[in-house]
């Protein structure tokens, strides 16, 4: 399938398949905010249980909204596509049993227990990333179902078998609320009502977003403050138009470029969004950034930026790019709650130490936090580690350091934002 206006080509074309050098855009002012991933996928997923077509305006196609598509299409979802809008349709005809994940966590953590409800023997093929991703968490949830589950040798694949039941399930949210939202997705359309119970859960303004698409499908379910979520069974998915907002966490990216480097102008964003990512403009308040808000854009323009102190817990996402606007403060800044970088694509707390020590900005990692302190920034070559935000961070850094920068693997954007480079630099 064709990611549209992908830039892998260019990079085929000019023999650059492993590094970037960055020229940035002189006067980049105004961009468009690319349509949120996280939204594309939950509305993909959704469409698996719907009798009747859906119909998706401003569609995202970047390589995870890719692989929800491609697994849904392998449970039975016929897809029409466009540049604009996506139409799906249930088929009831499962094509394969084989669920290709690419490296997209969201994809295979959320139709594990689709597929499960469906029932009979399933194989997600999971991306390089994926691989090193625990798992552990989600085993003991499906093992509460009477579900078998198997990791190959390689960890390349991961198999279940069984059927998902309604009924009482515990479990640990402290790595990710991913798993969590398949099994709100899945556990409507079972016979009988079920209980959900999560310690620890993380990453909550991504469960509102949940429930707000399957409340948009029609579906409904109990939530009591995060730790108790009242499921009814027999519930019906119906088909509705969606469509997909602007993406905050590949936003920010934007946003804080206008506070640390040229005036910014950020279009496609919904202030009323349940994106947890939303919280940019909170810290880009606390900086003494110069922000302006309205329905139709949000601007920043850069200022005598002053440092701040973030929790991750709820935006993993918004740390990369918020290390940047750190790097660009007056003082020393503090991101806490971050340990469950260390499972994204990359090692991302190791990659960002690396990233601003090459830069030569000042950075520590202590007791789950990272400690930053403002600086010049320098240039040098930056190894992405295959990571699209740290990729993108790299990117940005260009913006403001003071020689060059390169980087290793720019490709990787494309898992969710492929059109940055060519937004942003001159290729």
């Amino acid at each position: 399938m064709e990611i549209p206006n992908s830039i892998s080509e260019f990079f085929m074309r000019q023999s650059m398949e492993s590094t970037f050098v960055c020229k940035p855009k002189k006067h980049l002012s105004t961009v468009v905010a690319p349509s949120s991933k996280s939204v594309m996928q939950r509305i993909v997923a959704g469409s698996v249980f719907c009798k009747d077509s859906i119909t998706i305006y401003h569609p995202s196609y970047c390589q995870d909204s890719l692989a929800a598509l491609t697994m849904a299409n392998a449970l039975g979802v016929f897809k029409l596509e466009s540049c604009d809008t996506t139409i799906l349709k249930q088929t009831n005809q499962k094509s394969s049993h084989v669920l290709d994940c690419n490296d997209s966590g969201l994809a295979f953590r959320m139709f594990l227990p689709i597929a499960a409800a469906i029932g009979g023997d399933f194989k997600f093929l999971l991306g390089k990333s994926l691989q090193q991703r625990p798992t552990i968490f989600i085993e003991d949830v499906l093992e509460q179902s009477d579900i078998i589950t198997e990791r190959s040798s390689d960890a390349s694949v991961f198999s279940i078998s069984g059927k998902l039941k309604s009924g009482f399930y515990k479990m640990d949210g402290s790595i990710s609320s991913q798993f969590l939202t398949g099994m709100l997705m899945a556990l409507p359309v079972l016979d009988g009502d079920s209980v959900i119970e999560v310690d620890h859960l993380k990453s909550r303004p991504y469960i509102d977003l949940t429930l707000q698409i399957v409340n948009a499908y029609g579906v409904c379910v109990e939530n009591h403050d995060y730790q108790k979520f009242i499921i009814r069974g027999n519930q019906k998915y119906i088909a509705q138009s969606f469509d997909v907002e602007g993406d905050w966490s590949q936003a920010a990216f934007a946003l804080v470029l206008g506070a640390v480097s040229q005036p910014m102008s950020v279009k496609n964003l919904h202030l009323d969004s349940l994106q947890p990512d939303k919280a940019i403009l909170s810290v880009l308040k606390d900086c003494d950034a110069h922000l302006m808000m309205n329905e139709k854009e949000i601007s920043v323009a850069p200022s005598e930026l002053q440092p701040f102190t973030f929790d991750a817990a709820d935006a993993p996402d918004l740390v990369p790019p918020l290390t940047l606007l750190a790097a660009c403060c007056q003082g020393v800044s503090k991101i806490y709650h971050i340990d469950r970088l260390k499972y994204k694509e990359s090692n991302r707390i190791s990659a960002l130490l690396e990233l601003w020590s090459k830069l030569g900005i000042s950075i520590q990692y202590e007791e789950d936090a990272l400690i930053i302190t403002g600086g010049k920034i320098g240039g040098g070559i930056i190894d992405s580690y295959n990571d699209h935000r740290i990729a993108m961070t790299s990117g940005m850094a260009s913006f403001v350091s003071t020689n060059p920068i390169e980087v290793v693997h720019p490709q990787c954007v494309e898992k969710s934002y492929p059109d940055f480079w060519k937004v942003f630099f001159d290729l």
